[in-house]
């Protein structure tokens, strides 16, 4: 998967130096978080109960289970969507300049533009997936 890279640096966690939008790309990816969220406030999410049982982990693998495409298409037809566009536009964000390469040269200074509070934007790891009342 090409996006794989860009999920894990840009969307996963994003300090709050780096959080604002400064391309197009990553504008357009936070617009496509919002259009996400928004189906997912309507439609819903997908159900995980934690453990192999709950869809969580694969059952043959025991590794964590991907929610994308068809965790995401089962819960409506505008939720796969809105992750499909999520997904697009990581693929476009791939393709602009990373801070991640040099990121640590910096860590632990002021400047750092990993100092900041992260959060989870978005994710296709069920295993990485929490609701309001985690």
């Amino acid at each position: 998967m090409p996006h794989t890279a860009a999920l894990v640096v840009s969307l996963v966690a994003s300090a709050s130096a780096l959080s604002a939008p400064t391309s197009a790309p990553k504008a357009a990816l936070y617009n496509a978080i919002d259009k996400f969220n928004a189906a997912t406030a309507i439609d819903g999410t997908v159900p995980i109960d934690f453990g192999v049982k709950g869809g969580e982990l694969d059952k043959k693998s025991r590794a964590p289970r991907n929610l994308f495409p068809d965790g995401f298409d089962a819960v409506s037809e505008n939720v796969g969507t809105a992750a499909k566009g999520v997904m697009a536009a990581v693929d476009a964000l791939a393709g602009e300049a990373s801070l991640a390469a040099n990121a640590a040269d910096t860590w632990k200074t002021a400047d750092s533009p990993l100092t900041g509070e992260w959060s989870n934007l978005w994710t296709t790891a069920a295993d990485a997936t929490f609701d309001s009342k985690s």
